[in-house]
């Protein structure tokens, strides 16, 4: 309420997950994709180019909702599970999928 113009500077924040991706080694990494047009291309694009194992994409309704419907995308572009319901057991059933995926590499 003083009197003036008010300046903000914003910067870029880094992409923490495409620096994830670079320095990953053997570990498991998984990328989220919220997309409204193209979603499965877009969602196995940022995949690719962030060096992920799988990608979980999501719509724009997950946006403050406490539930959402999920696609689960390996790299060759395939939908290796989807799911539907509250958040929280999305997480759930998530983390048990990678679980069974990787637990005997």
């Amino acid at each position: 309420k003083s009197a003036g113009d008010w300046n903000l500077r914003l910067v870029r924040n880094p992409d923490v997950l495409a620096g994830r991706g670079a320095e990953k080694g053997d570990r498991v990494l998984v990328g989220f994709a919220l997309e409204a047009s193209n979603p499965r291309e877009r969602a196995l694009q940022k995949l690719r180019a962030k060096n992920c194992d799988v990608i979980v994409l999501n719509g724009p309704g997950a946006i403050g909702a406490a539930e959402n419907s999920v696609e689960l995308i390996d790299p060759s572009g395939a939908v290796v599970a989807a799911w539907e319901g509250l958040k929280e057991e999305l997480a759930t059933r998530l983390v048990e999928w990678i679980d069974r995926r990787w637990a005997a590499d």
